[in-house]
């Protein structure tokens, strides 16, 4: 990884969200479904909230910056770029996380729980 991305990692997990703390708080230590999950994780030139590699999902903390038209468009390349590495994408709004995280978790365990398994969805860019 570029030096430069390893000192922007490193500052956005300095200076998180409210809502990507609370995230965080509840994904790691295999707290959430069992599986480790990482945060501002780099791929394809991108940083990903958080990242799950045996799902191989990411999700999304979007807060009121992505209600834009420039993000709207900027997260549509972005997600098209990391989906080409087999990647899943899900996208959750940041108030929805700081009024009901356990309403979050619960949404995002039953979408998770209906995703194609990674191994039957081959393998992306990059991937072993």
């Amino acid at each position: 990884m570029q030096p430069k991305k390893i000192l922007t990692v490193r500052e956005l997990r300095k200076n998180q969200t409210r809502s990507e703390a609370m995230m965080w708080e509840a994904l790691r230590r295999k707290n959430f479904l069992d599986k480790k999950f990482r945060r501002q994780h780099p791929l394809a030139g991108f940083i990903l909230d958080f990242y799950c590699p045996a799902l191989k999902v990411a999700i999304e903390i979007d807060g009121s910056v992505h209600a834009n038209s420039d993000s709207q468009k900027y997260d549509k390349i972005r997600e098209k770029i990391i989906k080409e590495h087999g990647i899943i994408i899900i996208r959750i709004k940041s108030e929805d996380v700081e009024n009901n995280i356990q309403k979050v978790l619960s949404e995002l365990e039953v979408l998770i729980n209906h995703l194609p398994s990674p191994s039957k969805m081959g393998r992306g860019k990059g991937e072993r």
